[in-house]
């Protein structure tokens, strides 16, 4: 009798965890009755003890030297040995109730562990690589700290593979091809973006379509006129996601072949006239009277939807054609500024100017119009809070504070919502000023509910605190308590929102602790 093999699939079960694994397949042989207890007792008893069972009689077997067999059965190695040193203890129990139970914080629990240069304690690497395992934006901070523990152990288990880059396929020549030249990519590229335009164009006919989207995604971080040829031919590409990606990417080339035949298609249906000493300059709009097959290639086909806009299939060619055209050009047609050409277009088409406009000043990466289309839509009552990212964090920050401060004067069911989505514009953490500025703006809320109605705001308002607890400085938790604890008279269900956003904030202070200490 062999016990290598059962032996090696207790170990396994005993690693990865018998409830994870199962009953090893190895110690189903009824031959063998390693239970103890008949046939059927594999079926009666539970997954950990017929594990624990089995181990106590082969290593009974061992030690009495039964089975001398060759070892032949994959029997899991040791672990490298760790070059760094542990976290505490407390981190990793904290680590599992943040699983448990606020996984909304997870990112932060980790970015302060891998800043930490510590390695998660033993005993949670199971919990995180079961997380990792269905959870891509965390693996990359997860590879930090798991170490060569965590490395020998997802080896152990495919669900947790991919953690460390050990996917189904990776050790097949395709796959590990396909990572050096990922790899080999960025590395060119960090050294010489124009220099590795040709390297990429040479293997670009041979590669697969997804393998393509992946490698343009490297070129986005630093494009330049070199990538030209490549882009320009991609938009042959069979694959309509690498056809659309190209474009995209053309587009932040002003002076690329693909942006220049955008603008004199689209001068050739918006005539600039000049206008006089007592008559401002406009534009004469005219409309495709249809598609030409050739536009097809550069994604002009009349398929466009625009929210809030019912379009002919000429107004939506048109529309294809002016969301794809910087708006920089323009300027340069008009000499005019942003608010003068915005207005340059006749009333009857002046919501498909605006919406074309803010599509291209989003794929050219224009921030100065971006800006000012995101200002001028607010003001109109219809903010596309997609140009809202291309203000300046200066200005988010003094719009949040004037909607802090002007609570006395709107109603707050107004101005609730719009705090509500502009905060979430600043970068992480909040600024200090911001956050407290926050917490005194649901204390108002509060005080408001005690003479007043509440219903109608405490969910946004509940919303809006759950943000400031998980995005505020922890730092800022003794003021924020003593601010409650000064409060006469705070209603119930407000109070219980701000004992549960307390303890978010005093929970994220506990984090940073842990680490400082360790």
């Amino acid at each position: 009798m062999d016990l290598h093999a059962p032996w090696a699939a207790v170990q396994r079960s005993a690693l990865l965890g018998s409830d994870r694994t199962g009953p090893p397949e190895d110690l189903q042989n009824p031959e063998w009755d390693l239970f103890g207890a008949g046939p059927n007792a594999a079926a009666e008893t539970g997954a950990e003890v017929r594990m624990l069972r089995a181990a106590g009689v082969l290593a009974v077997a061992r030690q009495a030297a039964v089975g001398t067999a060759p070892l032949e059965a994959d029997v899991p190695g040791v672990a490298a040995a760790e070059t760094e040193p542990w976290m505490p203890a407390a981190a990793g129990f904290r680590l599992l109730g943040i699983l448990e139970a606020h996984k909304p914080l997870l990112m932060e629990w980790l970015a302060l562990a891998a800043h930490s240069g510590a390695l998660l304690p033993p005993f949670s690497l199971p919990a995180l690589l079961d997380f990792a395992a269905t959870n891509k934006e965390c693996r990359p901070l997860a590879r930090r700290i798991i170490g060569q523990r965590g490395r020998w152990l997802a080896a152990l288990n495919p669900a947790w593979r991919n953690l460390v880059g050990l996917t189904g396929d990776a050790d097949s020549p395709a796959a590990t091809a396909r990572q050096e030249r990922l790899q080999e990519l960025k590395l060119r590229r960090e050294a010489d973006a124009a220099a590795a335009a040709p390297w990429l164009q040479d293997q670009w006919r041979a590669l697969p379509g997804e393998e393509k989207l992946e490698l343009l995604q490297v070129i986005r971080g630093n494009i330049g006129e070199s990538d030209e040829p490549l882009l320009e031919g991609s938009l042959d590409e069979r694959m309509a996601e690498v056809r659309l990606a190209a474009r995209q990417l053309l587009l932040l080339l002003p002076q690329s072949a693909f942006v220049q035949r955008q603008q004199a298609l689209a001068d050739s249906y918006l005539t600039w006239h000049g206008g006089g000493f007592l008559k401002a300059g406009h534009f004469v709009v005219s409309l495709p009277e249809k598609a030409n097959p050739l536009w097809k290639r550069d994604g002009i086909e009349g398929k466009a939807r625009v929210a809030g806009l019912r379009l002919g299939d000429r107004a939506t060619l048109l529309y294809e054609i002016l969301c794809q055209v910087p708006p920089t050009h323009w300027q340069e047609v008009t000499g005019g500024k942003v608010d003068k050409i915005i207005a340059a277009v006749p009333e009857e088409w002046a919501e498909l100017w605006i919406s074309a406009l803010e599509r291209a000043a989003l794929a050219s990466g224009d921030a100065t119009w971006g800006a000012a289309l995101f200002w001028r839509g607010r003001a109109a009552g219809k903010a596309n809070w997609a140009l809202a990212r291309m203000v300046p964090s200066a200005e988010i920050e003094r719009l949040v504070l004037e909607g802090f401060a002007a609570r006395a004067e709107v109603p707050d069911t107004v101005l609730l919502p719009q705090i509500a989505e502009i905060i979430q514009l600043l970068p992480d953490p909040l600024p200090r000023e911001i956050a407290l500025e926050g917490w005194k703006f649901f204390m108002h809320l509060s005080r408001l509910s005690v003479t007043q109605p509440a219903a109608q705001y405490l969910a946004g308002a509940k919303s809006l605190l759950t943000y400031l607890a998980r995005q505020a400085p922890p730092e800022i938790l003794p003021q924020v308590m003593a601010w409650r604890d000064a409060e006469p008279e705070i209603p119930y269900a407000w109070d219980v929102a701000l004992t549960e956003q307390l303890a978010l904030l005093q929970l994220r202070s506990d984090m940073r602790q842990e680490f400082l200490l360790s």
